[in-house]
């Protein structure tokens, strides 16, 4: 209180008229009445009276009196704040009830909410699902540019308040990227690029945040890398996979390899694997490595011996790769307690981390020598396996596809060109298309799989544009082709919704390719026959 007066006696006399002077006067009469009554009632009053202040602030006032008059504001909240008063809690639950109740000409003062947020006095989880619903899904425009403001200011310019991350706004965020998705070309000014800016640490930052899935899944891309494993971890690892692919294709393995596994267990036991997450990571590393040299010693004979049968050859080296894939599906399944889903997935995303770094890494060093195969065999298994009608499986289907999308995304052409074959045929795969545009509910898999086609035409782009289409290209584009004839006929209304995405990045001469995404109609839709009499087309 009494640095309140203090304030208002520095005030020049010259502006003592000024609204926001009076202002103040009016706030240390409240701030009096409420230390005297010293009840709820009055200190719930000062505190609205204090934010919306705040929010009515505008910039155009003089620039001392301005600031005096913010920092007099933030002084009566933060002493309401206080422990001995009625501290946090009580104190953030009712300045964001004040933020979310006041009037529309109030409550997009950016610079005032800033302010609250920089100085703790917001609850960031319950401002950002009231921001994220006031948009509209794109219809407020005035809300939609505040969240542009907020985000920038908080997130892009400086990143100024350090204790803000992407996952305090995860849902405003996730709206924008909604709208600027759905926009069709008329998205508000700057939302494109924003969102650009934002999307590169978005999924990483929430997740670390959380030590959610993306996280596991970067780790384990990263530990792909360390080879300092412990004196006979290798040799442990080694028996114990030989042991698990000859119980998997025993007769005694029992219906999905159930009994195979309960021994299995016991073995990975007794050998300390299961002792520390590390101890785990490492062995589905060493597992991964092993599996994938056998592809290459067994596809090596055939170069050596061109008499020998293919089919034999691939049937040698999915031996191993497939029961693995069923080891890693078991483990999924079963780790935690039944209902701990999010155990089952961040061990999902970490041996998906593990496979993509191992097939990085043996991308970058073997150049034209790498082989698909092996790590095509791991993911499309591994997606079946997962995909299977099973309760404990439908109940995390939707983040089982998500680490999928991830997966897919980060082995996309333009980082393993090598791989991009098998990597068009993963992303085709009837049983994934069906999974992420078909059942998963509301259409939470049409942006993901977008992403993918993005990623496909972004890589094919300069090739198309210069007509360099070479051998491997000329069959890359049939496949491309292939695909996108499947969702015209199967789901039009995915290519509808994404037309202005995907033609963003096609180059324009390629007529063909523009005029497939740009055909798509709803199914409920009937078109008019073109030759039907005094036909007249509104524009």
């Amino acid at each position: 209180m009494t640095e309140l007066e203090q304030h208002l006696q520095s005030i020049p006399h010259t502006l003592a008229m000024n609204p926001q002077a009076q202002a103040l006067r009016s706030l240390l009469e409240a701030v009096v009445v409420a230390r005297n009554s010293r009840d709820a009632i009055a200190a719930l009053g000062l505190l609205q009276k204090a934010v919306e202040g705040l929010l009515d602030a505008t910039s155009g006032a003089d620039a001392d009196l301005l600031l005096r008059y913010r920092e007099c504001h933030l002084l009566v909240l933060k002493a309401l704040q206080d422990g001995r008063a009625y501290g946090s809690p009580w104190c953030n639950k009712q300045i964001t009830r004040c933020l979310i109740e006041c009037r529309d000409e109030y409550k997009y003062n950016v610079e005032a909410v800033e302010l609250l947020i920089r100085n703790h006095l917001v609850n960031m989880q319950q401002y950002d699902l009231h921001l994220a619903q006031s948009m509209e899904n794109g219809l407020n425009y005035m809300a939609v540019a505040f969240a542009m403001q907020l985000v920038k200011i908080l997130l892009v310019d400086e990143r100024s308040v350090a204790h803000v991350t992407e996952a305090d706004l995860f849902h405003t965020i996730e709206t924008l990227m909604r709208i600027n998705a759905h926009s069709r070309g008329n998205a508000p000014e700057g939302l494109p690029q924003l969102m650009e800016v934002v999307r590169s640490n978005y999924e990483a930052m929430i997740d670390r945040a959380h030590g959610g899935p993306n996280f596991m899944m970067h780790s384990g891309i990263s530990q792909a890398s360390e080879y300092d494993d412990p004196p006979g971890l290798r040799e442990k690892a080694e028996y114990l996979l030989r042991e698990w692919v000859n119980l998997y294709h025993s007769a005694a393995a029992g219906r999905d390899s159930t009994k195979a596994f309960s021994a299995f267990v016991g073995q990975m036991h007794q050998q300390g694997i299961l002792k520390t997450d590390d101890l785990i990571t490492r062995f589905f590393r060493l597992c991964t490595e092993m599996c994938v040299e056998i592809s290459y010693r067994a596809q090596a004979e055939q170069q050596h011996n061109p008499a020998a049968n293919p089919t034999m050859i691939r049937a040698k080296c999915y031996h191993n790769l497939d029961a693995f894939v069923r080891l890693i599906a078991l483990l999924v399944k079963h780790s935690g307690e039944a209902t701990n889903t999010v155990t089952k997935i961040n061990l999902l995303n970490k041996v998906l981390g593990i496979v993509v770094g191992v097939l990085l890494q043996d991308h970058d060093v073997r150049q034209s020598e790498f082989q698909q195969l092996p790590y095509h065999r791991i993911f499309i298994m591994l997606l079946l396996e997962l995909n299977a009608p099973e309760h404990v499986l439908e109940t995390i289907n939707f983040q089982t596809l998500t680490a999928f999308c991830n997966t897919f995304h980060i082995l996309r052409p333009t980082k393993a060109p090598g791989f991009v074959y098998a990597w068009l045929e993963l992303i085709s795969h009837r049983i994934f298309i069906a999974r992420m545009l078909a059942h998963t509910p509301q259409q939470k898999g049409w942006p993901m799989y977008a992403q993918l086609l993005i990623d496909l035409f972004k890589y094919l782009a300069p090739f198309l544009r210069n007509v360099e289409l070479t051998k491997p290209m000329q069959i890359l584009y049939k496949g491309t082709l292939r695909v996108l004839l499947v969702l015209l006929h199967d789901f039009p209304e995915f290519l509808c919704d994404y037309h202005y995405g995907f033609c963003d990045v096609i180059p324009p001469n390629c007529i063909q390719l523009r005029n497939l995404i740009l055909s798509a109609f709803p199914r409920n839709m009937r078109l008019p026959d073109p030759f039907t009499p005094n036909l007249k087309v509104g524009l």
